[in-house]
């Protein structure tokens, strides 16, 4: 076997590979291109509430392992149009084990489709895990709760909240737990929360202010500013920040008790 012969060869293998890489990325490409427009076809029979029709793209493109959060919200919205809830807890239960990150949402959509088959004994086990997970590594629970709260779970995110003070007493969830106490109509629990916010941290104090603004101009039960008067009293006679007198001041002006501001 001469050299010219040997090097004849070697151009054919290098020819052929490079083919074979030309293929291969135009059909890389072409999946692509067909990825997206199964995506978009799947969007269009969505958005005009043909559920059935746009589950067809979806699962043509879980087949071929394309999860994006656009197909994951189109799957999922779409299995629950049709009521079809045995589908919709296998859909999520594949992006939990195939997909990283988003899990808190994952899990709040899965707690959710339980409950609507009465499966409450596994909602229960998910929510178990969770705080579980949170008791493991706190910095979950912002995560997690959020989650929870969006689905329209407000419990749940408070007891994730709790949990992750529990097992790091240094840190303070008083701002979101008194968002979802206002969202539960626990209006006294919220304005102690909103109490606390401020005597943690006195730089809280125009933030308080406006989010009391806002509450006490939709008050109608005076039991509640009662509450919110006498809790920031007590703490002021026991030795609380300024900022809590300045807070008070804010809600006597609120009520236009001048009289009581002044003194205050």
């Amino acid at each position: 076997m001469n050299i010219r012969f040997l090097f004849c060869l070697l151009l054919l293998f290098a020819f052929g590979a490079n083919a074979q890489v030309q293929v291969g990325v135009r059909n890389e490409r072409a999946g692509a291109v067909q990825n997206h427009e199964d995506i978009r076809i799947a969007e269009e029979y969505y958005k005009k509430e043909e559920y059935a029709k746009a589950l067809v793209y979806i699962e043509k493109l879980q087949k071929k392992n394309i999860r994006t959060k656009l197909v994951y919200d189109i799957g999922l919205n779409s299995y629950l149009g049709i009521e079809d809830y045995k589908s919709a807890e296998k859909f999520i239960e594949d992006y939990i084990e195939n997909v990283r990150g988003g899990n808190g949402d994952y899990y709040a959509d899965l707690v959710y489709v339980y409950l609507e088959q009465n499966k409450t004994s596994k909602a229960d086990k998910i929510i178990e895990e969770i705080l579980k997970n949170v008791e493991r590594n706190p910095n979950l629970a912002y995560g997690y709760a959020t989650s929870f709260q969006q689905q329209g779970f407000p419990k749940i995110a408070l007891q994730i909240y709790e949990k992750a003070e529990e097992v790091m007493p240094g840190a303070s969830y008083e701002y979101q737990k008194a968002l979802l106490y206002g969202e539960l109509g626990d209006i006294k629990r919220m304005y102690a929360a909103y109490v606390d916010m401020v005597s943690r941290t006195p730089s809280y104090l125009p933030t308080v202010k406006q989010l009391l603004g806002r509450a006490l101009s939709e008050e109608t039960n005076s039991e509640n500013s009662d509450y919110l008067k006498e809790l920031l009293i007590e703490k002021i006679q026991k030795g609380g920040s300024e900022s809590l007198n300045d807070l008070l001041i804010y809600v006597l002006i609120q009520e236009e008790n001048f009289t009581g501001a002044f003194i205050q």
